[in-house]
């Protein structure tokens, strides 16, 4: 059984969606661009940033939003 509950953004937050004008690139050549494999802690750092903001969202806590969109870089 598949269960989903949706997820309400805290009050006064919005998300932004941007789609630059580009030239469209086929699939296959978008699948090369990318690299054959990423770093074990890349992946981590992802998931992590992708949890935290999931879970930011679901409980509108600011802090942890914040946390999963920061750019580690």
């Amino acid at each position: 059984m598949t269960s989903h509950s949706p997820l309400s953004p805290p009050q006064g937050v919005e998300a932004l969606l941007v789609i630059p004008h580009a030239e469209q690139v086929s699939t296959e050549a978008a699948r090369q661009a990318l690299p054959d494999s990423v770093p074990f802690a890349d992946a981590v750092a992802n998931v992590s940033a992708a949890a935290q903001l999931a879970l930011g969202i679901e409980r509108s806590d600011l802090g942890l939003i914040a946390r999963g969109i920061a750019d580690l870089r």
